[in-house]
């Protein structure tokens, strides 16, 4: 089995984006929310091009984990920007925009927080796909963790 690592991200806002497809008055495009990140055991930084899914039952995003069965291994979105989230005992809520789909964006610009297999990779793909998103040089040999 082969996990693809490779320390790199892009921390700039939306580098990931290559056409956003529908926006709205404000240049917003209109797959863009304002969602809840899962706060963790520990302060943690994701960065900008993270790849998110969504916990069922609680509506709070965290990036994908392909190991999880709690929803959140289902790829459903992209943090636009780089989010600081606080240790669990912080009562502060975080929340932080996350692009949803109907954009085209460029694999390279994208990151997970965790190894993963080229099949976990593909599935990754194709639930993005599935929510809309289209990818511009699709290469897993490319592909970043952080």
């Amino acid at each position: 089995m082969n996990d693809i690592a490779k320390d790199f991200n892009y921390n700039t806002a939306g580098s990931y984006i290559v056409n956003q497809g529908n926006v709205g008055s404000d240049a917003v495009p209109f797959g863009r929310i304002s969602a809840p990140i899962k706060k963790q055991a520990t302060e943690v930084s994701y960065p900008a091009g993270s790849i998110m899914g969504k916990i069922t039952a609680t509506g709070e995003w965290t990036p994908v984990d392909v190991d999880a069965s709690d929803g959140s291994e289902v790829a459903q979105g992209i943090l636009f920007d780089k989010v600081v989230v606080a240790d669990d005992t912080n009562t502060d809520s975080v929340t932080a925009p996350i692009d949803t789909g109907d954009m085209v964006v460029h694999s390279a610009y994208l990151s997970l927080t965790a190894s993963v297999t080229i099949a976990q990779l593909d599935a990754i793909k194709l639930a993005m796909e599935t929510a809309g998103f289209t990818f511009r040089n699709w290469d897993e040999n490319e592909f970043v963790t952080t």
